[in-house]
C-alpha cells in the first residue's frame, strides 16, 4: 500500500493504490441516480487495529459514497419545478456549483483574507491550494504574487505548498519561476531567500511545471519545460529521491498534441529518454 500524503490542503493517495478491502457485490441501492457503484460487503474484517482500520478502508472506499464534486455540479431536478415532469433528459439547470464571478469576486477574497489571518499550516496550505485552483486574480488579490510571498515561508510545508500551486494555477506566468526553483537557479534563490533551493522545494516545483505543462498549448513553452526536465533527469548530481520521483511524474504530464509535428516530436523523444532511464 502507498502512503498517503498527510499535507498540502488535503491527503491523497499515491497512484496505483489498492482500493482497499472489499467483498462481492451486494446488489443494493446506488448514489446519485444510479450513477454509483453499490456498497460491498467485506469479505474480510475491514477493522484490523481499531479505528486505524477503518480510516484506511474509509480512505480507500470513500469516492462512490460521496461523490461530491459530482453531487455540486450535476443540475439538479427541482421537484416543484415543470423540469419535474419532463423526464431525466430535461434537467434543470440549476447547480449548487459556484460560477466564475463567485469564486472571482466573493470565494477569492474571502480565501485571500482567511490565509493573511492565520497561523494554521494546515489552514494556510489548503487556501493556498484552493486559490490556486480558482487560478484567476480579483483586482485586490494576485495570486501569484500571493504563493511568491509564501515560498521564503520558514516552515517547509507552505513553502513547497507555495512553490506547486504555481503549476496548480495554470498561469503561463508562472513558469519562469517553476523553472529558476526546479533547477536552483539564482532567481529560484532570490525567491526562497536562501542561498540553494532546498530538494524539496525543487521537487514540489518539478510537480507544478508537470500540471502546468498539461493546461499549456503553447509547443515552445512545452519545449522549455520538457528540456529543462530531462537535463535534471540526466543529471547525475540530482540522486534526490523525491526529486527523481517528480521528474518521472512530470514529464508523464507534458500533454503532448500529436497532431502538432513539434509536440509529436517531443513525445517520441521524452518516450525514448523515459525507456533509456527505466
Amino acid at each position: 500500500m502507498v502512503a498517503p500524503l498527510m499535507a498540502h490542503g488535503g491527503a491523497y493517495r499515491g497512484p496505483g493504490s489498492p482500493s482497499g478491502p472489499s467483498g462481492p457485490f451486494t446488489g443494493g441501492a446506488t448514489a446519485f441516480g444510479g450513477r454509483a457503484p453499490a456498497p460491498r460487503t467485506g469479505s474480510m474484517p475491514i477493522a484490523t487495529s481499531g479505528a486505524t482500520g477503518w480510516q484506511i478502508w474509509w480512505e480507500h472506499n470513500k469516492d462512490p459514497y460521496l461523490r461530491l464534486k459530482e453531487a455540486v455540479q450535476t443540475p439538479e431536478i427541482l421537484t416543484r419545478s415543470d423540469a419535474f415532469y419532463l423526464g431525466a433528459g430535461k434537467q434543470d439547470a440549476t447547480t449548487l456549483a459556484p460560477s466564475e464571478e463567485e469564486k472571482r469576486d466573493i470565494i477569492l477574497p474571502a480565501l485571500a483574507g482567511l490565509l493573511a489571518s492565520t497561523d494554521n499550516m494546515d489552514i494556510a496550505t489548503a487556501c493556498m491550494v484552493a486559490m490556486a485552483k480558482i487560478g484567476v486574480d480579483h483586482p485586490d488579490v494576485k495570486i501569484l504574487q500571493i504563493f511568491r510571498e509564501h515560498l521564503p515561508n520558514g516552515n517547509q510545508e507552505i513553502r513547497e505548498t507555495a512553490a506547486l500551486c504555481l503549476g496548480i494555477s495554470q498561469r503561463p506566468e508562472a513558469l519562469d519561476d517553476l523553472i529558476a526553483l526546479a533547477l536552483d537557479q539564482g532567481s529560484g534563490r532570490k525567491l526562497l531567500r536562501r542561498s540553494k533551493v532546498d530538494d524539496r522545494s525543487r521537487a514540489f516545483a518539478i510537480y507544478g511545471l508537470g500540471l502546468l505543462a498539461w493546461s499549456l498549448e503553447d509547443s515552445a513553452a512545452k519545449q522549455r519545460i520538457q528540456e529543462s526536465l530531462l537535463s535534471l533527469l540526466g543529471d547525475k548530481r540530482v540522486d534526490d529521491r523525491d526529486i527523481q520521483v517528480a521528474l518521472i511524474q512530470s514529464l508523464g504530464l507534458l500533454h503532448f498534441d500529436t497532431e502538432v509535428s513539434l509536440q509529436k516530436r517531443l513525445l517520441w523523444q521524452t518516450a525514448d529518454l523515459l525507456w533509456d532511464y527505466y
